[in-house]
């Protein structure tokens, strides 16, 4: 799939979703409706929209690019300052449409059956892997590497809407951010209310809203944030005006959430494991084909994982006395919900280096296994709201 057709395909998912949208996050969308300035498709910035505003035409010039929450990194270029980071989440897109395109208009036969169970197996396979290896770090990094290679290119883009045509000095520039993510299986707490992610919110992240407020200095006037879950098939947008971003989203009512997991700690492209793979095997009954996955990794840094999953527990646990809203890992999730009220705080653990325990008011073990028992299901039932 070509860059441009990303670059549609991502116009179209927001066109449908901004329906209902106020006056003044329509007024930002629109630009990517209007018309557009002829150009050579290779051409910097993506479009130059011609939109008209107070009796003049003004030129706007739009760049997109996606962030995808999923990453990765080749283990022989983890070692580099500056790896290459790929996203995974278009590859698994186009795979899945190849799928469909494969099977869904044939006569279907006893290998046609077999060949499509391990097409969508090894796909499903990919997933896994991909979800299981995400770090934070790794995403968030991704993010910043993406925005500021595009903000070197701002004066060429300037450059462009001028040689295009455009004969006014008010000329503006759109940022337009493509976010592919997946925290359906994370957990959040906002105004002090725990809840499983399940598809219902936007995950942005203090970590993301930082950097976009550095866009009105560095010349970006709008900022379109498009989020897409890619399993939900759900997209939502925030149209922004660049010089007040916080504000906006106060009014607008979109909260802004930490982070808090195990892999938070990571530097330097690590992971919790190496090599992560699924793998997997079809078995071909009488009336149906069973598959049987298989996860295989090997963990790293074994004593230093328990300190990270340690000090998130920590750190989620302040965040809810304090009433800070934050999204987190299932693990830190676990712990909080079955432990948070009956502890007092966390002391140092002298008789481990850096170690931190909780402490605890009153320990009821009946009551920790009848908690534990019920979050297990709730992810299993997908229920996980009402934990």
């Amino acid at each position: 799939m070509s860059n441009k057709q990303l670059e549609y395909e991502c116009i179209e998912r927001i066109r449908a979703a901004s329906n209902g949208f106020t006056r003044r996050k329509k007024e930002i969308v629109d630009i990517l409706f209007s018309e557009d300035v002829s150009r050579k498709d290779n051409e910097r910035p993506d479009f130059i929209k011609k939109c008209y505003v107070d009796g003049k035409d003004r030129f706007v010039g739009v760049e997109h690019f996606s962030v995808d929450q999923f990453n990765h990194i080749a283990e022989k270029d983890k070692e580099n300052n500056n790896p290459k980071i790929q996203g995974t989440s278009i590859f698994q897109n186009k795979n899945r449409k190849e799928i469909f395109e494969k099977y869904h208009n044939i006569a279907w036969t006893n290998d046609e059956y077999i060949s499509a169970a391990k097409d969508i197996a090894k796909i499903i396979a990919n997933d896994f892997t991909n979800k299981n290896d995400f770090t934070y770090q790794i995403f968030i990094d991704a993010f910043r590497k993406h925005l500021n290679t595009h903000l070197k290119n701002v004066s060429e883009y300037n450059k462009n809407i001028i040689e295009s045509g455009s004969t006014n000095s008010d000329n503006r520039l759109c940022f337009l951010i493509d976010f592919l993510i997946d925290f359906d299986t994370y957990y959040f707490v906002k105004n002090n209310k725990f809840n499983a992610c399940n598809h219902k919110i936007i995950p942005l992240f203090e970590d993301i809203v930082v950097e976009l407020e550095i866009l009105y200095k560095n010349g970006i006037d709008y900022l379109i944030l498009c989020f897409t879950d890619i399993n939900a098939n759900k997209t939502r947008v925030i149209p922004l005006d660049t010089k007040n971003i916080r504000q906006q989203l106060k009014k607008y009512n979109i909260t802004i959430y930490r982070y808090v997991g195990q892999d938070m700690f990571l530097k330097d492209y690590n992971s919790l494991q190496s090599n992560p793979k699924t793998t997997f095997r079809l078995t071909e009954l009488i009336d149906r084909i069973n598959v049987d996955f298989t996860y295989e990794r090997k963990p790293v840094m074994d004593f230093q994982a328990k300190q990270m999953g340690l000090n998130a527990c920590c750190i989620a646990y302040y965040y809810r006395k304090g009433e800070i809203n934050f999204i987190m890992d299932a693990q830190t999730a676990m712990f909080l919900y079955v432990f948070y009220d009956m502890m007092s705080g966390w002391d140092i653990n002298h008789d481990k280096v850096a170690f931190i325990i909780p402490k605890i008011k009153h320990f009821d073990i009946k009551r920790v296994k009848e908690r534990e028992q019920k979050f297990k299901n709730s992810i299993l039932n997908g229920e996980a709201n009402n934990v």
